[in-house]
């Protein structure tokens, strides 16, 4: 089944989402989504391409792809996050694994959403981050 989107879907607009069952359920987002649009490097299965985002969070991510990864799948992914001047003056390589959760058409592409089970910045000794969750 498709899920409506909440944001534009009037009847259902931030607070429901369509389940498997047609049932409504509460948004289970926790965290806010930048709206950002970022090449996302995709392995899965073997195959390796590319990915381009829609919002991006700490917790998950919607990206569009013109090949269809299935609902449920877990893959292997790197993003690569611009700069933000003299704090991280180059863009930063993150290294994520991603959990599948939902896939709809987009057009002639497909809308996936996902959520990062876990990451790893790249690099990150020499700029002094995190280095993995």
């Amino acid at each position: 089944m498709l899920y409506p989107n909440p944001r534009t879907d009037p009847n259902r607009r931030n607070s429901y989402l369509m389940d498997d069952h047609s049932l409504p359920v509460e948004e289970r987002r926790t965290r806010a989504r930048a709206r950002v649009r970022l090449p996302v490097h995709i392995m899965t299965r073997g195959q390796y391409f590319e990915c381009v985002t829609k919002d991006l969070s700490c917790e998950g991510l919607y990206m569009f792809s013109d090949r269809l990864i299935p609902h449920g799948s877990v893959c292997a992914c790197t993003i690569a996050l611009p700069g933000s001047g003299s704090a991280l003056p180059d863009s930063v390589q993150v290294e994520c694994t991603l959990e599948i959760l939902r896939v709809e058409p987009a057009g002639s592409d497909y809308g996936i959403a996902c959520r990062i089970r876990k990451y790893f910045v790249i690099g990150s000794q020499r700029l002094g981050l995190s280095a993995a969750t």
